[in-house]
């Protein structure tokens, strides 16, 4: 495969001028009369050899993964993954499944040597499926078992026992076979390219259909042509609502003609003056997709694919779903291997959070409702009243003119008029970091950040009430040494029963977050760093939370963008953490919160998206704080408002949630769309 060997669906023009309007329709679907030909069970879940009749007479042949355990009271979520080209045609379904000890011996060689040098020796279905996520892998027209009984004799020589004879005059008679593959089909009024989207779409039918499968958690991966063809699918097929596309992104310009034999599966000449690769974003938003490219890729240049990915970035944004969108650049070349498979795997994990059950009683309660910027709202209970304060402006996030506003409330529902808590100073915004109480004192944290470049970071101060109307002047928080914290916090920090506060303050130069802890009752001095040894990711605005046995744990957001959330643990009630890890929970990229119940069980609040969507809440509880197995939807896209108005960084959906646990119930401050103030109330039943 080379440069000249990429081809794409162009679209007719008076078709694409109708933007809302799909250029491809699918085929009708047909009864599929499923068959199993053959069964094994593997570790976690069983592999099934299946046989089905797709759009015409012939019948496809797919591998079929289902987890152990998938049920229809316990349905799981479902992926399609699609081979890649490779001018390999001898396997297909193989690429990604880990032939049977039933296959063909040169069959299974074969798929080996292919998945050592593509995707690091592992077959990515079988790991998927040994993930929770039924699979069904299905043969394209021209490979594995669609493919001719030329390619057969080719593979038993190369991998077999026939004797390899005229080797290469075999392999190159299978390659340009495909001419007569494409002519075959337009004689027919067939495009090929066509064929095999509606066959993918009648497998994704086919899987969404099974009882085990939760038909709104349906994705789609591929590598390679593989991409190619799940972002055609995710486009046009309503089944499938996400997925990954790796290796396939680029402008026509970076194409020669004539094409090469390996175009034909994947165009359609009549139409290549219509449009450009990146204009797939028409028809797949506002779907939340990744795409996925290697920096040194020889097929598709690093320098065409951004600019194909800031085109669909552009259409995304048109549409108001740009946080839908995920593009990015990796090490390496044209290559599926364990880290690319790892980002995979983080980012179909939000299906597993998806169509998550309701949690009973949620109440959503708003605190304000003001135009403008707001968010960072943190809630406190202190002396029979609830408070929140949040960071407000005229527009946009962290602006010049950002303040700090506040209100309270007897019972939690009907709140007061918000008042201003603090303003900004000259050179400095301020915004909330949150609340301490000491004695008879409620004091609020407040950070004040450079206005001209927020990058340098900021500083620690507080303001202290005796009465919760009336406000001392402001001081700096300060260090066990005398010293002015330099730094902000980012979240409230945690007493333990011992009364140590244990906190993390974003340290300057810029934002260099470190875990510090204090003996001092005030809270507002006396505070020493923690060790806090160089771990994975970038991380960033912690929660904390106490386990059961005594285990302190740290939750970050991964400004490197993992799209997963980082943990830290302290066994040492917080004198030194563990270096940061990734942990499998999906994060979308923001500040979370998490805390311990009355009964010792540990929750986190966020959003569990995998890209930098955050239009659902979810609660998880765990028993031991690392194993996080009830989750609760606390609200979705669908109970969302409109923005009312656009600014800087003003991210539509339940930004930046803070939990407090009293009166039987979590409390949760959140704005929503950046805009309105809510706390959510959560019973604890």
């Amino acid at each position: 495969m080379n440069r000249r060997s990429i081809a794409w669906i162009l679209l007719p023009p008076c078709l694409f001028l109708l933007m809302a309007a799909r250029p491809l329709q699918l085929k009708a679907p047909v009864e599929p009369h499923t068959r199993v030909l053959a069964e094994e069970q593997r570790d976690g879940y069983v592999c099934q050899l299946i046989e089905y009749k797709a759009i015409g007479p012939e019948r496809v042949l797919s591998y079929l993964l289902i987890p152990d355990g998938a049920s229809v009271e316990n349905p799981c979520p479902g992926l399609v993954l699609l081979h890649d080209h490779g001018a390999r045609f001898d396997i297909g379904k193989e690429k990604l499944v880990r032939p049977p000890a039933s296959a063909p011996a040169y069959i299974r060689a074969s798929a080996q040597e292919w998945v050592d040098a593509g995707f690091d020796g592992v077959y990515l279905a079988d790991r998927l499926a040994a993930e929770g996520y039924a699979v069904i892998v299905p043969d394209a027209l021209y490979w594995g078992s669609r493919s001719t009984a030329l390619c057969q004799h080719w593979s038993r020589m190369q991998f077999g026992s026939e004797p390899p004879d005229s080797l290469r005059a075999v392999k190159q008679a299978v390659y340009e076979g495909q001419r007569a593959v494409y002519d075959s089909l337009a004689r027919k009024g067939i495009v090929w390219a066509e064929q095999t989207l509606n066959e993918d779409a009648a497998a994704a039918r086919l899987l969404a259909a099974l009882p085990c499968v939760d038909e709104g958690r349906i994705g789609c991966f591929g590598w390679s042509m593989g991409a190619h063809r799940a972002w055609m699918l995710a486009a046009f097929c309503d089944q499938v609502r996400t997925g990954v596309a790796l290796c396939w992104m680029t402008l026509k310009r970076t194409q020669a003609d004539p094409p090469t034999a390996s175009d034909y599966s994947m165009m359609i000449p009549a139409l290549r003056d219509s449009c450009d690769f990146p204009d797939i974003a028409r028809w797949l938003r506002p779907k939340p997709f990744l795409f996925l490219s290697g920096k040194t890729d020889k097929l598709f240049p690093a320098d065409a694919t951004q600019e194909a990915f800031d085109r669909m970035h552009a259409l995304y944004a048109e549409a108001g779903a740009g946080d839908l969108l995920r593009t990015e650049f990796f090490e390496g070349g044209h290559h599926c291997g364990l880290r690319e498979q790892e980002k995979i795997l983080q980012y179909f994990a939000q299906l597993r959070y998806q169509g998550l059950p309701a949690c009973p009683g949620v109440e959503f309660i708003r605190v304000s409702r003001q135009e403008g910027y707001a968010n960072n709202a943190v809630l406190t209970h202190f002396k029979g009243h609830y408070y929140c304060m949040w960071q407000h402006s005229v527009r946009d996030e962290d602006a010049p003119d950002t303040e700090i506003l506040y209100a309270r409330s007897r019972d939690g529902r009907k709140w007061s008029r918000p008042k201003r808590l603090a303003a900004p100073a000259d050179s400095f915004f301020v915004s909330p970091g949150g609340w301490i109480q000491r004695g008879d004192s409620l004091v609020a944290l407040l950070n004040l950040i450079s206005s001209k470049d927020r990058s340098r970071g900021g500083e620690a101060w507080y303001v202290s009430t005796r009465d919760g109307k009336h406000w001392r002047e402001r001081r700096r928080v300060r260090m066990a040494d005398g010293t002015a914290v330099d730094g902000i916090f980012e979240q409230d920090p945690l007493t333990l029963r011992e009364g140590r506060m244990v906190g993390a303050v974003h340290f300057r130069p810029g934002y260099q977050v470190n875990p510090v802890f204090t003996d001092d009752p005030s809270g507002v001095r006396g505070w020493r760093k923690a060790l806090f040894p160089q771990g994975e990711g970038l991380p960033l605005e912690p929660s904390q939370y106490e386990c059961r046995n005594g285990t302190l744990v740290m939750h970050f957001r991964d400004q490197k963008s993992s799209f997963v959330k980082l943990a830290s643990i302290s066994e040492d009630r917080g004198l030194s953490w563990s270096p940061p890890q990734k942990t499998d929970i999906p994060d979308s990229r923001s500040k979370q919160c998490a805390g311990t119940l009355s009964d010792g069980r540990v929750f986190f609040v966020g959003n569990p998206t995998g890209n930098k969507s955050r239009r659902m809440l979810v609660i998880g509880f765990s028993e031991d704080g690392r194993h996080f197995d009830d989750l609760r939807l606390l609200a979705g896209e669908q109970d969302l408002p409109p923005q009312r108005q656009k600014g800087k960084y003003k991210t539509p959906g339940y930004n930046y949630p803070k939990a407090l646990v009293r009166d039987d119930a979590i409390w949760i401050a959140l704005s929503v769309n950046k805009e309105d103030i809510n706390v959510v109330r959560v019973p604890l039943l």
